[in-house]
């Protein structure tokens, strides 16, 4: 895939983020620690979740 295609497929953050979340869970997010299916997303540093940032499980 060529730069311009690239950016012609993701041309925005969430459609980006939509096709890297879809490829890391296919069926669906499930926790890795606790196999929770509901996640909420987390910035990075933020004290819960993967310390890269990115989607982990929350207690809402």
């Amino acid at each position: 895939m060529s730069l311009n295609d690239f950016f012609a497929r993701y041309d925005t953050e969430a459609h980006c983020a939509g096709a890297q979340e879809e490829s890391r869970w296919p069926q669906g997010f499930v926790c890795p620690r606790c196999g929770a299916t509901s996640h909420s997303p987390t910035p990075t540093g933020a004290p819960t979740g993967s310390a890269r940032g990115g989607a982990g499980c929350r207690p809402r």
